[in-house]
């Protein structure tokens, strides 16, 4: 019984219920040949003659009867399991990453990002550090730079702008503190530019841009953000004019050999569409609090 398999008896099953090999076949996406080896070998592996062959099809023995009545149960549960991993079946995914401040963007404009008729799911990945597009962790990149390999292909979106801001109810303060980002939690270039020039007057750090934000929020200080976020917040408040040497431009990065797939380019071209609608904002020209 060493050599008797599981996917040899739903076989069995099958040609038992169709009544000939040929239609068995072609419910199994299989050859006629095939099966009949197949079973043949399941004959030989439990010591019982399972079919009469006849010309017009498969006829079961005594014993073959006694087996199907046997594996019935097998059979039902078989098919409650094929109807329950039906059900829980999950659509595929597009796999969207960038950076926090990014995916916190696109995530409040999810509408224009998934639609309900649509056959994928999107998936929403922050990440300060850069995913390995090109050995596929994700479909779609949404960052700073442009790609530098010749497997990934780009294109460019618009400049993110950055500025200073404070709690609103603090903005007429003299000597207002700092907010940094933890130094091993560095958000590029922003979190580097207020810890050279206000190391000394920092008076609290945070581990992530959410803790940053928070703290912005609360009053604590004065943090530096995208246009694109401290703009869009009524409880925040725009000290001076845009820092020039932190802008840069956004690029949206695809994988050479995916980015014609219908779902990557369908969500690909529905978040190029979002920001640049949206360009005043990333490029801080939609300013109703400085």
């Amino acid at each position: 019984m060493k050599n008797l398999s599981l996917d040899d008896l739903l076989v069995f099953i099958v040609i038992a219920e169709c009544g000939t090999i040929s239609e068995a076949a072609r419910k199994l996406d299989s050859s006629p040949a095939t099966l009949g080896r197949r079973m043949a070998q399941l004959e030989d592996a439990i010591g019982l003659r399972l079919f009469h062959r006849h010309r017009s099809g498969y006829e079961l023995t005594r014993d073959g009867r006694c087996v199907l009545e046997e594996l019935q149960p097998m059979a039902r549960g078989w098919q409650g399991f094929e109807r329950w991993i039906g059900g829980r079946a999950c659509k595929p995914r597009v796999r969207l990453c960038g950076d926090a401040w990014t995916m916190r963007f696109l995530a409040q404009r999810f509408a224009d990002l998934s639609h309900s008729e649509d056959p994928f799911d999107v998936m929403f990945l922050a990440s300060e550090a850069r995913m390995n597009i090109e050995q596929r962790e994700i479909d779609i990149d949404v960052r700073a730079a442009p790609p530098t390999s010749t497997n990934l292909a780009s294109r460019r979106l618009a400049p993110v702008a950055h500025a200073a801001f404070v709690h609103r109810d603090r903005a007429g303060e003299r000597g207002l503190p700092w907010i940094g980002i933890e130094p091993d939690n560095l958000v590029p270039r922003a979190g580097t530019w207020v810890i050279e020039r206000h190391h000394a007057d920092i008076a609290a750090y945070a581990a992530s841009p959410q803790t940053l934000l928070d703290l912005a929020i609360a009053g604590v200080g004065i943090a530096v953000l995208p246009c694109f976020v401290g703009d869009a917040l009524p409880a925040l408040r725009r000290l001076g004019p845009v820092i020039d040497e932190l802008t840069e431009v956004q690029h949206i990065v695809f994988h050479n050999e995916a980015r014609y797939h219908p779902h990557i380019r369908a969500v690909g071209d529905r978040i190029i569409h979002v920001v640049m609608q949206n360009s005043d904002l990333y490029e801080g020209r939609r300013c109703a609090n400085l």
